[in-house]
């Protein structure tokens, strides 16, 4: 007879970290692989560890591989209540003061999207001086305002003087002035007036840029918005030169881009589409009323027309450092009106 055999004896099994029996409290339901395993996760838990030593650490016991979940549960809720503040920063806007010791110009400041910017920037902490013809009803509080007509080279000349006086100083400028009236088509255009709209559309821009972005360049720091319009590239002859002025306006921030980025000044361009002012709404009433027949208008994708401060948030983000890495961009705010290439 064959002598009897000793049971066999089976290997221990090792549990392995991702064959918890139980979820941990906290972990995503995308389980416990993917979040063990993901490599932004790891790279951020412990950055100085190779993905393949923790791989190893974590399957020697349950208990390893509970240690490294825990971990990385403390570090992704400490980034989630970073983000829920951040957020809550953007959405209460007066609470994050993000350009508190700021200086900041605005010229067309007093009315529509210009007042808009001048307010979100008061809000934020900064010093605001608004630059306009029109005398404001009211001025915010915290902002100062200079009377000066910045189609002529001495209006610029004012404006540039008033902020070294009263601001000591540009680290944030916007040049929001500008607008045309329409006219029946593109040849009833004078000449005079071409040249009025180029001065306050481009050369005004170009005139306070050489004032003040040499004092940026010397602190190597600082943020300059030209404020351009959706309407600079679909051919609109009753305001050809208006389009004409503000696709100038574009191609010159690019140029401005080259010459300042090496210094640490950020040039960017913010274009807004169609937005309920009444300058707005009055010359699309004209433009509409022109010509043979009524012109429509389409309708803007996303359901309506933009309001001041949608444009205003928009300027506050690329002058803010949460945009420090933006330069020669144009952003375009104009609900889907004019798709861009």
């Amino acid at each position: 007879m064959p002598e009897p055999q000793p049971p066999a004896v089976q290997a221990p099994v090792r549990e392995k970290a991702t064959e918890l029996p139980h979820p941990l409290p906290g972990v995503p339901e995308c389980g416990h692989r993917s979040l063990l395993w993901s490599r932004p996760r790891m790279r951020l838990c412990f950055p100085n560890t190779s993905l393949r030593s923790l791989k190893k650490s974590a399957m020697r016991t349950p208990q390893s591989a509970l240690e490294l979940c825990e971990r990385v549960i403390r570090v992704d809720r400490i980034r989630n209540e970073e983000r829920n503040q951040d957020m809550t920063s953007i959405q209460h806007g007066s609470a994050t003061q993000e350009l508190k010791g700021k200086r900041a110009l605005v010229t067309g400041g007093t009315r529509g999207i210009g007042a808009a910017i001048v307010r979100r920037f008061v809000e934020e902490g900064a010093e605001v001086l608004a630059a306009a013809r029109s005398v404001p009803d009211t001025v915010p509080e915290g902002a100062g305002y200079v009377a000066a007509d910045l189609r002529t080279p001495t209006g610029v000349e004012e404006v540039a003087a008033a902020a070294l006086e009263r601001l000591g100083g540009v680290d944030v400028l916007v040049h929001n002035a500008g607008g045309a009236g329409p006219h029946a088509s593109a040849l009833a255009i004078s000449e005079d007036e071409w040249q009025d709209v180029l001065n306050l559309n481009l050369m005004s821009a170009v005139r306070l840029d050489a004032l003040v972005a040499p004092g940026m360049r010397e602190r190597r720091s600082g943020a300059i918005v030209h404020i351009s319009s959706a309407a600079a590239f679909p051919p609109v002859p009753q305001v050809v030169h208006y389009t004409s002025t503000k696709a100038a306006l574009e191609n010159y921030s690019r140029g401005m881009t080259a010459e300042l980025a090496p210094f640490g000044v950020r040039v960017n361009v913010v274009t807004p589409g169609r937005t309920d002012t009444p300058g707005g709404a009055r010359n699309r009433e004209e433009i509409a009323l022109m010509g043979e027949g009524a012109i429509e208008f389409p309708d803007v994708p996303l359901g309506r027309d933009g309001l001041p401060e949608d444009i205003a948030e928009a300027v506050l983000f690329i002058v803010s450092d949460r945009a420090s890495w933006i330069a020669g961009g144009n952003l375009v705010v104009d609900g889907a009106e004019f798709p861009r290439r």
